[in-house]
């Protein structure tokens, strides 16, 4: 799954400090991070065409379902950033609370969620993923991750190794991903009704 030219600068999941739910704390290591690729790699880092913007949203729909998640709908669509036309997507679904009050367990449901986006960017679409792709949501599972490690008393590398098996297994496994991601490319959105039907047989 995981590209070498990432391993320099950040991993699928990355040991940064476990700063878990405070959102100011994870944009300034996101701030941090995207400095950093952007340095070694340059702008291109951070380029997102229209397939890598499919393939992310496909992976967020599998694991929507297969975490037990409702996802009401799911699209891609251009954007211009500084003078150059990007490609970002939205899935639209239930979003669960976590924090120190939670479970491990549900904690990681949501951890897997988030990251289906990237992995399955690195997966199905690698000669397109960037090293600056989805900085946001792997640092906010690096944090769910640390938090989910003190939890349950386990390491974080621990950690990291499950929810890197489980994402990849469950999209590896689902000829589905790439039937939504193909009709993203050609459509630019799915709805309810249809999401429905490509998910049909998704399971945990």
């Amino acid at each position: 799954m995981e590209n070498a030219a990432f391993a320099p600068v950040f991993r699928f999941i990355d040991p940064a400090p476990p700063r878990y739910g405070q959102t100011k704390l994870v944009e300034e290591m996101q701030q941090e991070v995207a400095k950093h690729v952007h340095a070694m790699f340059g702008p291109e880092a951070f380029d997102c065409p229209k397939t890598s913007a499919a393939w992310h949203e496909a992976g967020h729909c599998i694991l929507y379902v297969a975490e037990g998640f409702e996802v009401r709908s799911t699209s891609i669509f251009p954007i211009v950033h500084k003078g150059t036309q990007q490609w970002i997507g939205k899935t639209d679904g239930g979003v669960p609370y976590t924090g120190p009050d939670t479970t491990a367990q549900d904690d990681l449901r949501h951890a897997r969620r988030i990251i289906a986006g990237f992995a399955s960017e690195a997966l199905f679409d690698r000669r397109n993923c960037k090293p600056g792709s989805s900085l946001n949501e792997r640092i906010l599972v690096t944090c769910i991750a640390h938090s989910a490690a003190a939890k349950l008393g386990v390491s974080f590398e621990s950690i990291e190794r499950d929810l890197k098996a489980r994402v990849t297994s469950a999209l590896e496994r689902s000829h589905r991903a790439r039937r939504i991601a193909m009709e993203l490319i050609g459509n630019g959105s799915i709805n309810a009704r249809r999401l429905e039907k490509l998910l049909g047989g998704v399971t945990r």
